[in-house]
Order: structure tokens, then sequence, then C-alpha cells
């Protein structure tokens, strides 16, 4: 399903707890994928079933609602997100009753990022356009550093770098607990269903010290069956910022034309 003619935006949010549901206003959970039984397997076998389900996907274009609490700001918004590995592209809106506001367009390079947070101005934010290097990103923005970390994990579940091994352990709940790393070079701990190997939920390690914890609600499937996650809930606890996210349209396969990746000048 293509979401490429979708209107992008920016952002505000509420997420009273991490278990709200932003998809009552009539949109039906997806039909439950399979993900088919694993057997035992040793732990290199387990980190390449993981690698082998993620690398099947090299770009996303999604349309979300995203429900967002951090320090300064919290609603529930609409998002045209854009990812072809290390990029993304994230334009957040708000639907009004007649109109569209743009909240914030932010887009994440491979060594740089730029934010145009214009939609915040007249809430007296100063700071409606930001750009520099990816290593200065989480401090300047702390609010939105999750994105920066998550870039991949949001649609990639146990997603893994291609020269990574790992260690499987289980833990107190009989989960699988895979230590590993992601794509992007940030450790990760992903908790599995030992059984089939469903991630349920990650934790991404940043660079400056946060942990990151994802979870996987709720999964729909592609037209050919691959799992892939429709609801997500994570926590940046350091940045006291909360989100679910709901990935209402999917498109598996999109033709980015120049420019979609990136912020207009």
């Amino acid at each position: 399903m293509s979401v490429k003619n979708r209107r992008p935006s920016r952002l505000p949010l509420a997420l009273a707890s991490l278990v709200v549901s932003i998809g009552a206003g009539g949109c039906a959970t997806p039909p439950r994928p399979s993900f088919g039984e694993r057997g035992d397997l040793d732990d290199a076998a387990v980190i390449a079933a993981l690698r082998d389900r993620t690398e099947r996907l090299s770009a996303v274009s999604a349309l979300l609602t995203i429900a967002y609490e951090g320090e300064t700001r919290s609603g529930v918004f609409s998002a045209v997100a854009r990812w072809r590995s290390p990029r993304l592209r994230l334009t957040a809106f708000k639907d009004l009753l007649v109109s569209t506001k743009d909240l914030f367009d932010l887009a994440f390079g491979a060594e740089r990022f730029a934010l145009d947070g214009t939609g915040f101005a007249d809430d007296g934010d100063a700071s409606v356009r930001d750009e520099g290097p990816l290593a200065a990103f989480a401090e300047r923005q702390p609010e939105f550093a999750g994105f920066l970390w998550t870039r991949e994990a949001m649609f990639l579940a146990g997603a893994t770098a291609a020269d990574a091994s790992g260690t499987v352990a289980g833990d107190a709940d009989g989960h699988g607990r895979v230590a590993t790393r992601l794509p992007n070079g940030l450790p990760v701990t992903w908790t599995l269903a030992p059984a089939t190997l469903e991630v349920l939920a990650g934790e991404i390690e940043a660079p400056d010290g946060r942990t990151i914890v994802i979870r996987y609600a709720e999964y729909a499937a592609t037209a050919s069956g691959e799992p892939v996650p429709h609801r997500i809930l994570w926590a940046d606890e350091r940045a006291g910022t909360t989100l679910e996210v709901l990935i209402e349209e999917l498109d598996v396969a999109p033709v980015f034309e120049d420019g979609d990746l990136e912020l207009p000048e």
C-alpha cells in the first residue's frame, strides 16, 4: 500500500501510560502473521534467522499515528516515515477539522541530521531549525534522540548487523535474550519467544549511555506473509519520553525520488 502522496508533517502527543490505544478510532487490528516453529537452534543459528528475516526489508514508506509524551510537550499526531538504511525522514503533522498543521520535518543521513520545527514556532519554540553532525543530535535535541537510535528497529524487529555475532540466554520468564549489534553498530538485546523467535522487545544502548526500550505489541504481515511491526511502544527514561507508534499503512517496496529522504533547503 503506497503512502507516497500522503502529506508529511510535524509533532505533538499524549501517552498516559505506555499501554494506550491510539488505534481505537476504528482501525482494526490486522491478522496476526505466523512466525513458525524454529526448533532447537544454537546461538549462531538464532542470529542467522533474525538477520535473514530482517534483511528482506531494505526500505520502507509508512503512514504512522504516534502518541508522544515528553517533558515539554505531548499529544497525538500523524507522520510519514521514509526509511532506507541508514537514512530516515520523518515528516509529522496534525490533522485539524478543515486543515492540516505541519509540526516537524526530521531527516537523518549517514553522517548529518536536519530538523525543521517551524510548526512549533507558535508554541514559543525559537529553535525551529537545526542541523549538524549526527553525533551532536542527542545533546541538542534530547526529546527527539530516540528517533535516531531506533530508526532501524522501528521497522526491523530483531535487526542484526551483517558481521555481528551474539549470545543467547534465557530469562526468568522463559524468553530468549539475544545480545548482539544493530546494523548501525549500537549494542542491542532482543527478547524473543523461544519457539518461534518472535521478537517481543529490544533494549538499545545509545552512545551516551542511555537505554531505549522498544516493545513490539502487535505485528502485521506483508503481502508475502513476512511479519512486520504494527504497533510499537518505546521509552527513553533519561529524556522522559514515551511513544506509541501505530503503522497505519506500509509500503515495503517504495521508489524514492531525489530529495524524498532529505529536508528541502
